[in-house]
């Protein structure tokens, strides 16, 4: 199209846009693809399409890449970033209120049409999209809230009966009859400098995208308390295929949003797989432990299945795992000269399973002085490194202090 539109016919293109408007935004954007001869994408604020007459088009959402100045009629050159493609696109803002509602985005190839060809069509187009960007987001809004309130209900076990969750999960394409595990990530404390929302955000997209041809629908994930929650399906048989496929999915969404700013901060928690939905609380809760365990423990990826003894200790009364902490290391703890050494040496000797070689090793100590140095201890506790009790008293005072950060004062 090299010529500024006819009058005539540029008329015939805006009644066609009005009655075809009536139908709906699918219906809307043909006839404006129609009219400018080139494939037209309508989305949303945050990248998702709403509607395109792309036919190759292979994600249901998008980020804008690189961006020109704007040309005329506040129209703008930009990338468009799919998953699999990148296209050249002409856009404008579809605004209401001075809030962004969308974008609409017209796909050329090699060269760029003048906005000016197309006359008043995209004008006209614009303020009816306008209106059709409203009620979807009303929509939008409304079932939000709606998703937001079964969340809570079912992470805070206020739901008491199985056959409930299913038949409100059916609402949003949900299969509760199948057996499901809660994940959580959680990236940044929230901020006005932090970048953890859109991290949080870009990992819900690419979790999405993962989980959504396995489930049939958008999958069960929201936003919650500053973390991204995921109701996971886990149809396999065995509890180790079950985690497999969990870690795989979570695995994936990680090296998904690496290139976001601050990804090696987000970090996830995974609880049990439950049969029943009216559990999944349980499963909330476990991996908001599994989080702050594995956080702890500077792991990304934590499932609180594998927490051990560690879950066991996390959760105990903190007063009362001090009172034991002192009772086992009381000795050390009281030392003035040679505790940090002594004490050291006891952790690595009990992180090396009580091997002499393997901690003489990492201490670079000989193991006739490490003998003697173990002597000390054992003289100091008045316990015997030999006896099963003492191993698990010695094991579980160090994961103590890890877990609650005790220091090595009595």
């Amino acid at each position: 199209m090299s010529d500024r539109l006819p009058m005539e016919y540029e008329n015939d293109n805006l009644i066609r846009l009005l009655r075809a408007s009536e139908h709906g935004i699918d219906a809307l954007t043909l006839a404006l693809s129609d009219a400018l001869g080139y494939s037209v994408i309508v989305s949303a604020h945050d990248g998702e399409v709403v509607s395109s007459t792309l036919v190759d088009a292979d994600a249901g959402s998008f980020s804008v890449g690189k961006t020109m100045p704007p040309l005329d009629d506040g129209c703008f050159q930009s990338t468009l970033s799919f998953p699999h493609s990148k296209k050249e696109a002409l856009g404008w803002s579809i605004c209401f209120e001075g809030r962004t509602l969308g974008h609409c985005f017209v796909v050329y190839g090699e060269d760029a049409p003048e906005p000016a060809e197309f006359g008043g069509v995209v004008g006209v187009a614009l303020s009816l999209l306008t209106t059709h960007l409203q009620r979807i987001a009303e929509v939008r809004r409304e079932k939000r809230r709606m998703k937001d309130a079964f969340f809570y209900d079912l992470l805070y076990g206020n739901i008491k009966k199985s056959e409930e969750v299913v038949s409100m999960g059916e609402l949003w394409g949900w299969d509760f009859r199948l057996p499901h595990a809660v994940c959580v990530l959680a990236g940044p404390e929230a901020d006005p400098l932090s970048s953890g929302d859109r991290l949080l955000d870009a990992a819900n997209k690419a979790l999405s995208r993962r989980l959504a041809p396995g489930c049939g629908a958008a999958p069960a994930t929201t936003v919650f308390q500053n973390m991204l929650v995921a109701v996971i399906p886990a149809p396999a048989a065995k509890r180790t295929e079950q985690r497999l496929a969990i870690e795989g999915l979570l695995q994936d969404c990680l090296l998904s949003v690496s290139g976001e700013a601050d990804a090696h901060l987000l970090k996830c928690g995974v609880g049990q797989v439950y049969r029943e939905p009216n559990d999944l609380f349980r499963s909330y809760q476990e991996a908001k432990v599994a989080l702050e365990i594995g956080s702890l423990q500077g792991r990304r990826l934590a499932f609180f299945g594998e927490m051990g003894l560690d879950r066991i200790l996390y959760k105990h009364d903190v007063e009362d795992l001090r009172e034991y902490f002192c009772y086992v290391l009381g000795p050390l703890l009281d030392l003035e000269d040679d505790k940090e050494d002594l004490i050291g040496i006891l952790e690595c000797f009990v992180e090396n399973e009580f091997s002499v070689n393997a901690t003489s090793a990492s201490t670079f100590l000989h193991r006739n002085t490490l003998r003697y140095k173990l002597a000390k201890i054992e003289s100091m506790l008045d316990r015997s490194f030999a006896d099963m009790d003492t191993r698990l008293d010695l094991v579980a005072a160090f994961k103590i202090r890890r877990l609650h950060g005790f220091d090595n004062e009595g």
